[in-house]
């Protein structure tokens, strides 16, 4: 018997982001109606130590999946990119995809946030900005990062088209959401 059943379903949508959908029915016991105890093969995927594939993502609290060195760009590998969103769901798939391209990417909720990374990171090459924030309009944090930071490379986005609006405050590169990796090289002209 399982000493915490009421465990159950946090551990089953932890295995689900983890994607360890083998390891799913060996998170309940067999006696669970509909789902049967599958015994993990040694060397399989799923037998390995996860910490084999995973390492600390910013914060050192969250852990993000390390992408294998054939995925990683090397024109984005080793730039240091600082990503402002209010959206934790962005922030989170868009640090997945610029470090699994080989880049270091540091993320911000507020502009209060982006201005101290900002001002902890002197290497920093690219800040991608959101427009709509709820803290402040987006021009005031523009003109405050061009004043700490003149030669950092700005680049808007947003979910409509709103590349008129960072152009007047100064940014002339502009990315629609969703944008792929691809599309932010050509924008960054990496």
């Amino acid at each position: 018997r399982d000493p915490a059943p009421e465990l159950w379903p946090l551990r089953h949508r932890a295995l689900r982001r983890a994607g360890c959908s083998r390891r799913l029915a060996a998170a309940r016991p067999a006696t669970t109606p509909g789902l049967t105890r599958v015994p993990v093969q040694p060397g399989s995927q799923d037998a390995r130590p996860r910490s084999a594939t995973r390492r600390p993502g910013p914060g050192g609290g969250e852990r993000e999946p390390v992408a294998p060195t054939s995925l990683r760009d090397p024109r984005v590998r080793g730039k240091r990119i600082l990503y402002v969103d209010d959206d934790p769901f962005l922030r989170r798939a868009t640090i997945r995809l610029l470090q699994g391209a080989g880049a270091s990417c540091i993320a911000a909720g507020t502009h209060l946030q982006a201005m101290r990374l900002l001002g902890r990171d002197p290497d920093l090459d690219l800040a991608i900005l959101d427009f709509q924030m709820p803290d402040g309009h987006v021009a005031r944090l523009i003109e405050r990062m061009q004043c700490v930071r003149p030669s950092l490379l700005l680049l808007g986005t947003s979910g409509s088209n709103r590349g008129a609006e960072f152009s007047e405050a100064g940014v002339n590169r502009f990315l629609q959401k969703p944008w792929r990796l691809e599309e932010l090289i050509h924008a960054a002209d990496w």
